[in-house]
Formats: structure tokens, sequence, C-alpha cells
């Protein structure tokens, strides 16, 4: 029978008791709690109860809380509150779940416990529980779930990318020294060159050697962009070439 019919049986003296699960805010429950004919049952072995079963709370309605004008009920009322919950069957797609969740949530409201993760006898779903604790995640503000739930799963795949990239980027660290200092080098090599063999010059081979010198000089400092970490042996470069360039001259006098 429904709650309705147990009610209206119970008041024919068609049965002798009911059990009922409804909302504390049930209208049929208030008209239950005012009716003096019936003889509400004061439960004895709450915490013994709610200790051995997870899903179920005590709810206690004090004398007068009904109706203090006619003082209903007229004594306190222990009683048993139990959990609804919302199953699925293990196959249900885990976006799925979560727009449930989502949904129960916003109709129940933000005074509701409902849903919750707790009072549960079952594992709570991976994706309900994700959202009851975290609410909506960056992702979800930005890309519909379906999207948002894929990305999220990536960063499950970081770690085996990390491992595979991370001797990558072991060897990509020498492979950048060696792409500067092999550029500085080549230029060190050239007025090594210069250096060794400017003395035998004559007065038109010098002036030849100090003007490619200079077009070598403005050619660094307007095409190149060295990172600080190199600064130094730019440096130094910039001063050998000044020293050789400096001698030519006073040969050259």
């Amino acid at each position: 029978l429904s709650t309705k019919d147990s009610y209206e049986a119970y008041k024919l003296g068609e049965i002798d008791a009911f059990l009922t699960v409804l909302s504390p805010d049930s209208k049929l429950v208030k008209t239950i709690l005012q009716d003096d004919t019936i003889d509400h049952a004061d439960l004895k072995r709450i915490p013994a109860y709610t200790k051995n079963f997870s899903f179920l709370n005590s709810y206690k309605i004090y004398e007068g809380s009904i109706s203090l004008k006619d003082n209903i009920p007229n004594r306190d009322i222990n009683l048993l509150a139990t959990t609804a919950t919302l199953v699925t069957h293990s196959g249900v797609d885990d976006m799925l779940v979560r727009i449930m969740t989502i949904k129960a949530k916003d109709y129940a409201g933000n005074y509701s416990e409902f849903p919750s993760v707790k009072y549960l006898e079952i594992p709570i779903h991976e994706a309900s529980e994700r959202y009851l604790e975290k609410g909506y995640s960056f992702l979800e503000k930005i890309f519909p779930y379906w999207i948002a739930s894929k990305v999220n799963r990536l960063k499950y795949m970081l770690i085996p990318l990390l491992t595979l990239f991370l001797p990558l980027f072991k060897g990509f660290v020498p492979l950048y020294r060696w792409r500067w200092r092999s550029k500085i080098y080549r230029w060190y090599g050239y007025i090594d060159d210069i250096s060794k063999e400017w003395e035998s010059l004559d007065r038109d081979g010098l002036i030849r050697v100090r003007n490619q010198l200079n077009d070598l000089m403005l050619e660094i400092k307007s095409s190149t962009n060295i990172p600080l970490a190199f600064k130094g042996e730019y440096y130094t470069l910039e001063l050998h070439i000044d020293n050789v360039m400096e001698r030519i001259s006073r040969k050259l006098l």
C-alpha cells in the first residue's frame, strides 16, 4: 500500500500499523502527526540502528513543533531518517552520471545535503564524487563536459610522457649550448686566423683586414641576440676583435 492508502486503511481499522518513509516537509506527514487518533511509535534503539546502518540517521520531532497552539505532537517523538540514494548500473557513461548528479544537486538546492557523499553503503561513482567534492572544474567552465573530461584524463598521461621527454630535454640543453658556442667559436676561429697572419700583410692587406673586422663587429652587434648565459664569451670576443684592430691601426701609422 502507498502511504496515503495505508493511512486510510489504518483509519478504517483494516490494518493495525504501518511504516512509511516521507520527506519531513511532506503535507501527509503533517496530516499524520496532527491526527490525535494515531499513536506514533517512539523508537527506543535509534543509536543502535544508526551505528549499524550508515544510511540511517536519527530525527527527533519535538513536542509542539507541528502546532504550538494545539501542542502537536504532545511529546517528543524519536524517528529514523533514511538516505535517498541514486544508483546506476556500472556501465552507464561517466558523463551521464555527472550530469544526473549536477541536476539532482540543482533540484535539491544549495541548502540541501542531497546529493551527498555521506550515509552511503555502496561505493560512490567517481564522476559524482569529483563533482560533489570539487564542483565545476576550471575546464568545465570553458568547455562542454565531454571535452573537459577527456582533457582532464590527459593529466594521467603526463607522467609517462614526461618520462619519455626527460631524456630528450637533457639532450636539448647541451644542444642549445653547442648551438650558441659554435657560433661564437666560429667567429673566434676567424679572428684567430687573422691575428696569425696580419703581421705578414702589406698596407693594402692590413686596410682590407681592418675593414673586414669592422664589418664583422657591426654584423655581430646588429644581427645577433646572444643569451645572457653566453654574454661573457661574447664580450671577450669583442675585446679580442678590438685588440686585433688596434694592433693593425698602430702598424698602419
